[in-house]
């Protein structure tokens, strides 16, 4: 008897572990943010959408100057909360993208491979805003506006964008210690605006009352 009870108990436990494995909420997102070249290279801003179905995952990767390209994923796997992407975004050019991906942020590892030379980097892509409905087609470019724009991680990837391009060229030495310096800055920018927690608004304030 004791031996069926601890059966049944082994049973629920995994019948509950399998249910909250079930659960995992599938990826149905757009990305959107830059690769950041490990080196002094410009960063390359990219796009990528993810859809899973079923046990597939299904997407594709744009990519814009100065390395422009779009493809469909030519491999893509998700393990848990990880992803790992390929896409020939170009001639000779492969992407390859690997990191963890939930729904609103993929962030991780990177490599271009081509023409036999690879550049390595890191991403961080919060979810695109979708565009604000407008009524008069003439004014959505004015009313779309990203919806996160004024969140911390879109703070530090702009601060970071800046900081590279401010970068002087010419020397190598300098280059790479100037975008080492903006790559150091930009972990730094990250790793605060994880901790930032949203201001709670105060909630059962009283005004004291003129007696």
């Amino acid at each position: 008897m004791h031996v069926l009870r601890l059966a049944c108990r082994l049973l629920l436990v995994t019948l509950l572990l399998a249910a909250g494995g079930a659960r995992a909420q599938a990826l149905n997102d757009t990305y959107e943010g830059l690769l950041l070249p490990d080196t002094f290279e410009q960063p390359i801003p990219v796009t990528v959408k993810l859809t899973e179905m079923g046990t597939l995952l299904l997407g594709q990767v744009k990519t814009l100057a100065p390395l422009p390209g779009e493809a469909a994923l030519s491999r893509a796997e998700r393990n848990n909360a990880r992803c790992l992407i390929f896409a020939p975004i170009a001639a000779a050019t492969h992407l390859r993208m690997e990191g963890t991906c939930v729904p609103g942020l993929f962030e991780g590892n990177f490599l271009i491979s081509r023409n036999g030379r690879d550049t390595r980097g890191t991403f961080t892509l919060p979810r695109k805003a979708p565009a604000a409905p407008s009524a008069d087609p003439a004014d959505a470019p004015r009313r779309a506006a990203p919806v996160d724009a004024a969140s911390p991680i879109t703070a530090c990837l702009k601060a970071n964008t800046a900081c590279l391009i401010a970068c002087p060229r010419g020397d190598y030495n300098v280059e790479f210690l100037c975008s080492n310096r903006c790559r150091q800055k930009f972990q730094h920018c990250k790793g605060k605006s994880t901790l930032q927690t949203p201001a709670q608004p105060a909630t059962g304030s009283t005004t004291p009352s003129a007696n």
